[in-house]
């Protein structure tokens, strides 16, 4: 990025638009609105933004998944898409429909400033919960030797408290708190409808399948092992917090009845460079692949409504669908499983859990395959 950073703004509403222009302003970003709704995409391809912001109202009245085409133009594929609204279910709406982040109308100067850490060269912000017993210092010194703006709390509680009140970029939280687990801060993180977008890695000289599988279970990005400032885990943190913008080129459909496990599973499509929907069932992910024709799939097994075998049936009989990879993600792993997800289509079995490296892998074997 070069020179001042764009930023279009969206909004039917006078008063949303004066808030975040307003912010833009006081925080050194180039800030243009929107002239006319029905022009939409011609003045987004006109300004070139850096940062989108766009009324959530406007996203839901188009003719088109204006998410979608903006993520996989080639002008407009880089720019941060941030979803505004005042309603209780904006933040729910935004990554469900593949933005990359939320923004709450009144917002707060931490909410605005954590949106433009993003096209703005200020350090990112890392908060540690850590116990005061067992404190990771060597890893605080070489986060703060590093550039990161730093925040530490004693607690879960004070993790949580901090978080709401700072909006960090990543958390960084020891398995064992004095007050609770560090898996029951992530669970508290990712009810939150506006800290669960904030990736939770957990820092834990423990390490077996178990704990694994529970880490992944409870909404954990990542478990950095002992010894916690290692050169890996420091490329680990830095592969989060400083990835660069992509042009989204490709578009996965990640489709679960866990809001948890859906939500990791599209954050670490997210972190390859991936844009990125999602859907709850067999029946939500059909309607979504027909309507957005994602790249690659990835399905859980047992889900109401329409299960993962039932949903790559139905989608190996279309004509319009049945083109499209499919990876099954399952804590199933028999013979027998596997047998019959190739018998309805399922290119690849990923048992859970797994990391972002074997996502990678897998997804790269399937698309030039």
């Amino acid at each position: 990025m070069s020179g001042i950073p764009r930023a279009f703004v969206a909004s039917t509403s006078p008063l949303i638009s004066r808030f975040i222009v307003k912010s833009c302003l006081k925080n050194g970003v180039d800030p243009i609105e929107m002239r006319n709704e029905c022009d939409l995409m011609k003045e987004l391809w006109q300004a070139k933004p850096d940062l989108i912001f766009i009324q959530a109202t406007i996203i839901e009245q188009a003719d088109v998944n204006v998410v979608a085409r903006v993520k996989v133009d080639e002008q407009l594929g880089r720019a941060l898409f941030v979803v505004t609204a005042s309603r209780d279910d904006g933040a729910d709406f935004a990554y469900k429909i593949g933005a990359d982040a939320f923004l709450p109308v009144p917002h707060t100067e931490s909410q605005i400033e954590a949106i433009l850490r993003h096209v703005l060269p200020w350090p990112k912000k890392i908060l540690l919960i850590q116990s005061p017993e067992d404190p990771p210092t060597t890893l605080y010194r070489k986060l703060d030797s590093a550039g990161y703006s730093l925040l530490a709390a004693d607690s879960g509680e004070n993790g949580i408290k901090t978080a709401a009140a700072e909006s960090p970029d990543l958390i960084l939280c020891s398995f064992q708190l004095p007050d609770m687990s560090g898996l029951k801060v992530c669970e508290r993180i990712k009810d939150s409808k506006l800290l669960n977008h904030i990736p939770v890695m957990i820092l834990s000289r423990e390490w077996n399948m178990e704990t694994k599988e529970t880490c992944f279970e409870s909404g954990v990005h990542q478990v950095l092992r002992y010894p916690f400032e290692s050169g890996e885990n420091l490329r680990i943190i830095a592969s989060v917090v400083d990835a660069p913008r992509k042009s989204k080129k490709f578009k996965a459909l990640v489709v679960d009845d866990s809001p948890l496990i859906r939500e990791v599973v599209a954050k670490m499509f997210r972190q390859i460079g991936f844009f990125v929907i999602t859907a709850e069932d067999g029946r939500e992910g059909l309607q979504a692949a027909i309507e957005e024709s994602p790249d690659i799939i990835t399905s859980d097994c047992e889900m109401p409504v329409m299960d993962g075998y039932q949903f790559c049936m139905r989608l190996n009989q279309d004509s319009r669908t049945k083109h499209i990879p499919v990876i099954m993600i399952t804590a199933r792993k028999s013979k027998a499983d596997k047998e019959k997800g190739r018998s309805v289509g399922v290119a690849i079995y990923m048992t859970k859990p797994f990391e972002v490296g074997e996502l990678e892998r897998r997804v790269t074997q399937v698309l030039v395959s």
